[in-house]
């Protein structure tokens, strides 16, 4: 607050013409029930009385530190005055009420105030610095003031890392996460309902059903996808609170108008960094391995960046997930040329050296040519296929799933894995109703959410008629795939589809003229400990031989042609002109196009 409450012109007068300033460093300082700012008038009263001071203007201010008062518009105006002789003195209770020396640069300001031949009164202490006494005791006061100021900081310092060792908090509520609070009466940290909900169902969307997409997972629960990410990554829902970043004491930031504003962020010395548990472990939100396997897909999306489309949008099948053989991402490019339905007509994959925004700057020698997108999408059905159809494949991937919707691993029988699992739904479905009522998801998603738990509940006791109860069929779209074996795989209406779940089954794919020559599974998707799938959960894996091996040569006749997908010798009248599937591939791959239209003309 800044207010002229006296002002005289520039009429002569024998007494001095004073300035009265008072300064609290921030907001909360000058309410009325803090004292800060009446006990400074007060005293300035006290000094203008006995020293028979003309107050030309009073000044008061709040949320403004002394080391950056002269800064502020209101310190602008105080050199202004002293520049143009309308003062003779500046009356303060103490010095440190006008500056702070936390920097040298700030003896500038006190040199316009010698310049001019303007006093300092702090306290009823005149400071003239002028005369050789009031330039050393105020130059030295001043530095003192800084230097206590940079010593209580400290000691405030000091004292909040011990309250946080003991698992205590010391600063605002502000600094918490969602659905965390601190009691301060109890002295202990507690989650709030319904946001803690929110973030609980968070993890189990990324863990349980395989949600890879923060925008998605976001927008299902309610918060922003920046946000989420944060929040997902935070072990205080795991019970530990880990104070990793410090503010830089050596730094300090001014908002407009000199007022006080938060120093940046630095990481904290290794020394200094503090990790306590705040949550026993049976009242932590999230369980340690569920938060573990989250932690491993964060980071995995961190590194390949792959982001899955909801259903109704174009989806490239490869898109995020190829990379070619140079370690280059596979860009996806399209012809300009529409079919009748709007759909664009060809797109091709290509090394992201070779891509028009980076060719020049990369200056690869990569020599992987455009590859067809059908052609390449192909392959990647094939090769997903091949994994789908492995019966080991599928059980070890099921046998992880179980272990983690169970929390526990080995084998369990038939009934009890049942009866567990039925019991797990029904959890899931009160879980469900909680959300809703908690206002955490709409109704249309509970609807959804519904009759997939009914889904799975009806598999569920159809695997247990035919005898395949000790493997239950988990909430995941890539489980129920992995159940159904190719069949299951192929029944999949659209291309989104399949990218959903060849991101949950991969986390790259590295093609080298149009053929697979290496692979890397999914982080968490195979329990690590598994004798014959577990060594090969953490690394790339090298094919002998690129898939799909290719066909012993066998001379074609004359007028005839092989079909790139069904790989048939058919005469040349079997093709369209151009192309390199005969006309039955053509026209099966067009009725997958079209029905994927109308899915998602349908969604729109």
């Amino acid at each position: 607050m800044f207010s002229i409450l006296t002002e005289l012109g520039g009429q002569a007068h024998p007494r001095l013409r004073a300035l009265r300033l008072h300064r609290v460093s921030t907001a909360d300082q000058a309410a009325d029930d803090r004292g800060g700012l009446e006990r400074q008038r007060i005293e300035t009263s006290r000094i203008v009385r006995d020293k028979d001071y003309l107050v030309v203007e009073t000044q008061e201010i709040s949320d403004v530190s002394g080391t950056a008062f002269f800064e502020s518009p209101e310190g602008e105006h105080l050199l202004q005055l002293a520049r143009a002789k309308s003062i003779d003195v500046v009356v303060v209770s103490e010095l440190s009420r006008l500056v702070r020396i936390e920097s040298l640069s700030a003896f500038v300001y006190l040199g316009v105030l010698q310049e001019n031949n303007v006093i300092v009164d702090a306290g009823g202490v005149h400071y003239d610095f002028a005369s050789d006494s009031g330039f050393l005791g105020a130059g030295v006061l001043a530095l003192v003031s800084g230097w206590e100021r940079r010593a209580a900081l400290a000691r405030i310092s000091q004292a909040k890392n011990a309250l946080r060792a003991k698992g205590l908090c010391p600063s605002s509520p502000i600094t918490l996460p969602l659905g965390v609070v601190y009691d301060r009466p109890a002295g202990r940290f507690r989650y709030e309902e319904p946001s803690i909900l929110k973030v609980k169902e968070a993890f189990r969307l990324m863990d349980e059903e395989g949600l890879r997409n923060y925008s998605e997972i976001g927008r299902q629960v309610g918060i922003a996808a920046p946000t989420l990410r944060n929040l997902l990554r935070n072990r205080i829902y795991a019970g530990i609170r880990d104070y990793l970043k410090m503010r830089d004491p050596k730094r300090k930031r001014t908002r407009a108008g000199a007022r006080q504003g938060d120093r940046p962020k630095i990481d904290r010395p290794k020394d200094q960094v503090i990790s306590v548990r705040v949550f026993p472990m049976d009242e932590q939100a999230v369980s340690d391995d569920r938060f573990e396997r989250v932690q491993a897909i964060i980071r995995e999306i961190s590194e390949h960046q792959r982001h899955v489309n909801p259903n109704g949008k174009v989806t490239n099948l490869g898109s995020g997930l190829l990379y070619c053989s140079c370690g280059e991402r596979i860009y996806t490019v399209t012809s300009s040329r529409r079919t009748k339905d709007g759909v664009k007509a060809r797109g091709y994959y290509l090394c992201r050296s070779k891509y028009y925004l980076f060719r020049k700057k990369l200056q690869s020698s990569c020599t992987q040519a455009m590859i067809p997108k059908e052609r390449m999408d192909e392959v990647i059905e094939l090769f997903a296929a091949s994994f789908l159809e492995n019966p080991e494949f599928a059980k070890a991937v099921l046998s992880q799933a179980e272990s983690k919707s169970s929390g526990t691993a080995g084998p369990r029988s038939s009934v009890a894995g049942l009866e567990k699992r039925l019991a797990d739904l029904e959890r899931r479905e009160q879980r469900l109703l909680d959300a809703v009522e908690a206002g955490v998801i709409d109704l249309a998603q509970a609807k959804v959410r519904k009759a997939r738990i009914a889904a799975e509940r009806e598999a569920l006791t159809a695997n247990s008629s035919a005898g395949l109860s000790e493997i239950p069929v988990p909430v995941d779209n890539l489980h129920v795939v992995l159940s159904g074996g190719s069949t299951a795989w192929k029944a999949l209406a659209t291309t989104a589809d399949r990218k959903a779940i060849l991101s949950r089954m991969f986390t790259s794919i590295q093609i080298m003229k149009g053929r697979i020559i290496s692979y890397r599974l999914a982080s968490g998707l195979i329990a690590s400990d598994h004798p014959v799938w577990g060594p090969l959960t953490d690394d790339i894996i090298t094919l002998e031989e690129p898939f799909p091996p290719k066909e012993p040569s066998a001379e074609v006749p004359e007028h005839h042609r092989r079909c790139t997908a069904c790989r048939q010798v058919l005469h040349e009248s079997a093709f369209y002109r151009g192309r390199a599937r005969c006309i039955g591939c053509f026209k099966i791959e067009n009725q997958r196009r079209y029905q994927e239209t109308k899915v998602a003309k349908k969604g729109s």
